[in-house]
């Protein structure tokens, strides 16, 4: 269900054959250091179903052997290596590093310092931090582009939110700022089907189980 290139290579009927043949997710060298996104070339959406993961590199270096055969040093490494992580916990996004176990044998310290800095954010109460593979994400979010969802104005100020999904919503999450929001209440029917969650600076609305939700927050 997912897949890595030789040397990144991914000619345009391979990327055909890969999708029609139950490819979900791949490795890409296109759209270099966004998150997930579809395969976009020349300004055209060729793929539908398949998912692409973008390298994420070290400005002009992605992998431990560039890193050790362009001298950048295992300090710079472990740097770069714990702002990504930084980056995807703030920010609720996720990237794609790239390396060979080989070519990690000269910098096992940057590799240790970045799991055990993902680790303590996985630990965290404040927040929250997952390893996933590209079929994880894949099927994720091609689940999430079946969700349909609208608000709606109420009496008392409040804002409705309501969502469906054909066959199930669980693990959807709306992400609301505790600026701008009091703390969401789902609807009386759905109170078994939504936990409502938070970190330091947002409610998280996530949803357990059922193919439709319906949860209201006040404007602050």
């Amino acid at each position: 269900t997912e897949y890595s290139a030789p040397q990144g290579n991914n000619p345009k009927w391979a990327v055909n054959w890969l999708e029609n043949n139950g490819i979900l997710g791949m490795y890409y060298l296109g759209d270099t250091g966004m998150g997930p996104t579809r395969h976009w070339r020349e300004g055209n959406l060729l793929n539908q179903k398949v998912w692409m993961f973008p390298v994420l590199p070290f400005g002009l270096y992605a992998t431990f052997e560039d890193f050790e055969a362009n001298l950048i040093s295992p300090t710079d490494v472990t740097a770069w290596l714990n702002k990504v992580v930084d980056f995807n916990v703030t920010q609720g996004s996720t990237r794609m590093i790239y390396f060979h176990p080989p070519g990690a044998i000269g910098y096992l310290p940057s590799l240790t310092s970045m799991l055990s800095r993902a680790k303590s954010y996985a630990n965290s109460l404040s927040y929250n931090f997952k390893w996933y593979t590209m079929t994880d994400l894949s099927r994720f979010m091609t689940k999430g582009k079946q969700v349909t969802w609208k608000t709606a104005l109420q009496a008392d100020g409040s804002l409705l939110f309501q969502a469906s999904h054909p066959a199930d919503l669980t693990g959807q999450t709306w992400i609301l700022p505790k600026a701008s929001f009091s703390q969401p209440v789902p609807a009386a029917s759905y109170i078994d089907k939504v936990t409502i969650g938070q970190n330091s600076a947002n409610w998280l609305v996530i949803t357990k189980s059922g193919s439709s939700l319906s949860f209201s927050a006040k404007p602050l």
